[in-house]
């Protein structure tokens, strides 16, 4: 009887590590880069804020408040979900809001559950699938090279220091990019400050409200079990999950460096903008004084 116990243990031990795996691999390194996109972003407002007037402000980040919505609303349509009422940007002075989508679904379908982590954090995935098409068709292929080129090998996961390695390397291709980005033939091509400008105000929209994140923790909690009771069922023929999962993070690595990417273009230009605010601010001081 004890033999068996320790059995039942040891298998569900081994479940928890192979789903634990799964999340860290397939979830873990894009929600960390959101988490600081989140709060970043935040800082980039206050900063946007006292570089130009609320107003015009409002309008001049439209780009990327529609795209944050049609991030929701894109996966509302994705699981299924029905939307009932939607604004892509309506500026609300009230309670600051630009913009909402609003949505309703049937709590006893697992796969709309599931849906909520998706539509919650959809301008994540959206907002960054739409940089990297824009950088397709605006930018030269070649700048990004070093990023489609980045993998996450099995090895590099398994410890700690495999995960350093990997986060140097994504760092140092991504600053690769940027580098290759500020060159005399992209400075005058007009495509290229276009793109900057649409990579800005994308990438400082990729937030969550307090709305996104409790909707998405609710559907976060249904995929967990839901990976939970397919490897508990699945994992004794192999770990042909994790290899799945493995398959996927190579192509989703490139998916990844394009966030890192967005962050580190959205912290130049805002410390561009934020040197602006400060000579500004500097400037009138120093005309008040003459006067």
């Amino acid at each position: 009887m004890g033999d068996i116990l320790l059995k039942i243990v040891t298998y569900l031990w081994q479940v928890i590590l192979i789903t634990s795996e799964q999340l860290l691999i397939l979830l873990g390194p894009a929600l960390f880069l959101a988490f600081i996109m989140h709060y970043f972003a935040i800082f980039v407002r206050k900063i946007q804020r006292s570089v130009i007037k609320n107003n015009f402000l409002d309008w001049f980040v439209a780009p990327g408040t529609i795209v944050h919505e049609l991030g929701h609303a894109f996966f509302c349509i994705v699981f299924g979900h029905r939307i009932t009422s939607i604004a892509l940007f309506k500026i609300n002075r009230y309670d600051g809001t630009l913009g909402y989508v609003e949505h309703s679904y049937n709590p006893n379908n697992l796969y709309q559950r599931v849906g909520n982590f998706f539509i919650g954090t959809g301008p994540i995935w959206f907002g960054t699938a739409v940089i990297y098409v824009m950088s397709c068709y605006m930018l030269d292929a070649s700048v990004f090279i070093a990023i489609h080129n980045i993998e996450l090998a099995p090895d590099t996961l398994s410890s700690w220091s495999g995960v350093l390695l990997i986060v140097q390397k994504t760092l140092s291709m991504v600053w690769s990019v940027i580098q290759s980005l500020f060159n005399s033939q992209l400075l005058t091509n007009w495509r290229f400050y276009i793109f900057i400008y649409f990579a800005f105000v994308i990438g400082s929209h990729i937030t969550l409200s307090p709305p996104d994140i409790r909707n998405a923790a609710g559907g976060l909690i249904t995929l967990v079990i839901i990976l939970f009771i397919f490897n508990f069922f699945s994992s004794f023929i192999g770990s042909f999950s994790i290899e799945f999962a493995m398959y996927l993070s190579k192509t989703y690595a490139v998916f990844l460096s394009f966030m890192l990417f967005t962050l580190v273009l959205n912290i130049i230009i805002s410390a561009t903008l934020f040197a602006l605010s400060f000579s500004s601010i500097f400037i009138t001081q120093k005309i008040k004084e003459k006067l």
